[in-house]
């Protein structure tokens, strides 16, 4: 488990790492310290996740850093930063090669309705066919990365 030992006097944080590694002569049970032991020695565990506020960010591991909110003291090992424009456009190609492999899947599942032999009727053949065309101008649309694809017929 990952720890901080806090300076609350002077709000930093004096020495991190691993619970073991910074208090070598205490035995700990195998789930680590509890929770008493931790506060009882100026601790708090390490935060080393953050939820992104949008697709535009990632997060990136940083020497431990202290924030105070409110009297409340967290001490954080990530810290939120946004994509640079590679990986945005990069981001964008394997969404956008996503959405194709899954159009052709959807393309080559439906292949068999268009053959001489398909049991299909006319009519079940043609709304197939209609489908595959919807299939076929995905990618043309506007939003096509996000968005559903057809309906199959039924």
């Amino acid at each position: 488990m990952q720890l901080a030992i806090i300076d609350y006097k002077n709000n930093t944080i004096e020495k991190y790492g691993e619970h073991r590694k910074l208090f070598p002569n205490v035995s700990f049970p195998k789930t680590g310290p509890s929770e008493e032991w931790i506060k009882n020695n100026s601790c708090l565990k390490i935060i080393d996740h953050i939820e992104l506020p949008n697709v535009n960010t990632k997060l990136e591991s940083v020497t431990p850093y202290l924030e105070v909110h409110n009297n409340v003291y967290y001490p954080y090992s990530v810290r939120v930063i946004s994509l640079t424009s590679d990986e945005t456009n990069q981001r964008d190609v394997e969404a956008q090669d996503g959405q194709r492999g899954i159009r052709n899947m959807l393309l080559r599942d439906s292949d068999w309705t268009q053959m001489p032999d398909s049991p299909l009727s006319d009519s079940k053949k043609a709304e197939w066919a209609t489908y595959r065309q919807k299939l076929r101008d995905f990618t043309t649309t506007s939003g096509w990365v996000d968005a559903n694809f057809p309906d199959k017929p039924s």
